[in-house]
């Protein structure tokens, strides 16, 4: 699965460029699309060139951490712009709840900048409260009168961004301890991630290509 979290990206990229009319609520998908090819790029390609770079620079753990922020408040940007009116007040306060904890953890407990591991706790943290908005969706989903999805865009993002948060929680919850006892393992695991990350993708882009529900 060596480089899958980049090549995959380039399929959404393709689709926008080819289907640019897209809802507002897209916008921070969008983008998190080209941000995440961009991080991704720059972790796996250090990692190749890593016995060229001056040793200052052998550490990608900042672009992981990078990406797990940017990835959360570019989905939580999207699930605010959905127009669902239930559960306003919970989401408020899971997102004042993040933040308090991401700044409590990071000034006491660990860097953000530290260039020996990944913030595994992040990751689990990120794919935490990106589950319970999901939840939100699925029960304000539930509540509408429609009963077809198939022509719906931030279904088919929500049902992505759900499988690789559910894969991946237990494994960004223990990953680092993993690395420290056994890294080869750790690396092979990996791969279960770049899995279910692949799948994101697809069904994003699935998102991206099928037509406006109004439409049909």
């Amino acid at each position: 699965m060596d480089w899958s979290e980049v090549w995959i990206l380039i399929v959404p990229m393709v689709i926008y460029l080819n289907k640019k009319a897209q809802p507002n609520f897209m916008v921070p998908v969008i983008t998190y699309v080209f941000l995440g090819f961009f991080f991704n790029l720059i972790c796996d390609g250090m990692y190749l060139l890593l016995p060229l770079l001056p040793e200052k620079y052998h550490s990608n753990t900042i672009f992981y951490n990078l990406h797990s922020l940017s990835r959360f408040c570019l989905f939580i940007s999207f699930f605010l712009r959905l127009n669902q009116q239930e559960y306003k007040l919970i989401k408020k306060l899971l997102i004042a709840f993040f933040i308090i904890n991401f700044i409590i953890y990071f000034i006491f407990f660990d860097s953000f900048f530290n260039t020996q591991h990944i913030s595994s706790d992040l990751m689990t943290g990120e794919a935490f409260f990106l589950l319970f908005f999901c939840m939100l969706f699925y029960l304000s989903l539930m509540k509408e009168e429609n009963s077809s999805y198939k022509y719906r865009k931030d279904f088919w993002v929500v049902t992505g961004l759900s499988i690789y948060m559910v894969v991946n929680f237990f494994l960004f919850l223990f990953y680092n301890p993993l690395l420290d006892k056994n890294a080869q393992l750790a690396e092979d695991i990996w791969n279960v991630h770049n899995i279910a990350y692949v799948i994101f993708i697809l069904l994003i882009s699935k998102a991206l290509y099928v037509s406006d529900p109004d439409k049909h």
